[in-house]
């Protein structure tokens, strides 16, 4: 039907009537009219691609946005039940320093040149250390030059996700190589890192109202402009990864100014967001068979974490089996600012060499551990802590 408007300006006309002489008027009448329908033809067809282009956008949100809603239990088989013991009191909480991130040292220079993650990793067994967060992440890759746009989209975005029962901490992590000394070996440069009091607080989330409004609301303008920014800002789908956050420290709960449970932060999506925390990640591919020996070696170390000028928060991640790529478990550390992360980071440098995780690497690990680090934009604590 398109071509044949664009061929003819037609817009798919026919006779009405048999009768060759109606129909010989009736083409007479649409060749002197040619000129102006051509046009009409042209806006049919260009309205087609729109409403094409606007489908594809809408399947590629939407299958990104089933897999984030989804993913973590949507196999049932791939679920365990955990007992969770009581959480300890601030006071009796443990302290665990973050693997050590020495971007710097050699050994790592060469480990993130060399290694790959491209064999699968295996769920762990159940008979781990119980949970006590929730940890959900999305990976972009957003196209070069739309760093303030991507931000903006998501400063301006509308969510009331501080109001939400069992919400603890959210920001929006853009990667930085830490002043030349860290090499990645993918294009993930912004991620999304949102601390839940437990999984049954994030799925009632993602199945919530709240989600929806917070990806596009339930409107078709707010979805149509959603897609269009996505379509302009990212290139190809997020990639979310879940985990179970075990052996938790918190320092004592910052909560931060919301409205309506959001940040009010002025963004133009010319200017990059301030930073306002700093976050150090280290990645491991942890060997099957060696699940328990190594949260055993974390849930054994000791450290002065607490007592570290702008140190917030610190827990390991264990991968939820369904998301698992690779990486099965992640340290993460929140600091107020990357200075406070390289203090600590340079005074616990010859501790962390001669620490226990860095012996026995060949039997513990399939492959070096991978830094990577982030500056934070829009962080929310709430009154529960990180």
């Amino acid at each position: 039907i398109f071509f044949r408007s664009m061929m003819t300006g037609t817009c798919g006309a026919s006779p009405s009537s048999p009768d060759m002489y109606y129909y010989g008027t009736a083409m007479k009448e649409q060749q002197a009219a040619r000129p102006a329908n051509a046009w009409r033809g042209v806006a049919v067809a260009v309205a087609a691609a729109l409403v094409t282009l606007f489908s594809l956008g809408y399947i590629a949100v939407m299958r990104d946005l089933a897999i984030f809603a989804f993913a973590p239990a949507d196999v049932v088989t791939a679920t365990r039940t955990i007992s969770v013991a009581p959480r300890p009191a601030a006071s009796r909480l443990p302290q665990y320093p973050n693997e050590p991130l020495m971007a710097s040292h050699p050994q790592y220079s060469s480990a993130l040149q060399s290694t790959s993650l491209d064999e699968p990793a295996t769920a762990p067994p159940s008979n781990l250390l119980p949970a006590q967060r929730y940890v959900a992440t999305n990976q972009f890759q957003v196209r070069p030059g739309s760093d303030a746009k991507f931000e903006a989209r998501w400063a301006n975005r509308k969510s009331r996700l501080a109001q939400l029962d069992g919400f603890r901490f959210f920001t929006l992590l853009r990667r930085v190589d830490l002043g030349g000394t860290v090499q990645y070996d993918d294009d993930i440069n912004y991620v999304s890192l949102t601390v839940w009091e437990g999984k049954d607080a994030f799925t009632a989330w993602r199945k919530g109202e709240a989600f929806k409004e917070a990806h596009g609301g339930n409107d078709f303008f707010s979805f149509v402009k959603m897609v269009t920014s996505s379509l302009l800002t990212i290139k190809g789908a997020p990639k979310p990864a879940f985990y179970e956050g075990l052996i938790p420290v918190a320092n004592t709960p910052e909560p931060t100014k919301t409205v309506n449970g959001w940040r009010a932060v002025e963004a133009n999506g010319e200017d990059l967001l301030e930073g306002e925390c700093f976050v150090a990640m280290n990645r491991f591919k942890v060997r099957e068979g060696q699940y328990e020996a190594f949260e055993a070696r974390w849930s054994k170390r000791d450290s002065k974490l607490l007592d570290q000028p702008g140190f917030r928060g610190f827990w390991l991640g264990r991968n939820d089996p369904k998301t698992m790529e690779g990486v099965n478990y992640v340290a993460m550390t929140v600091w107020d600012s990357e200075e406070n992360f390289i203090a600590w980071r340079d005074v616990n440098d010859k501790k962390s060499k001669e620490g226990p995780v860095s012996s026995g690497r060949s039997e513990m690990f399939v492959e070096f551990p991978k830094p990577a680090f982030y500056v934070g934009k829009l962080r929310i604590e709430s009154e529960l802590g990180i």
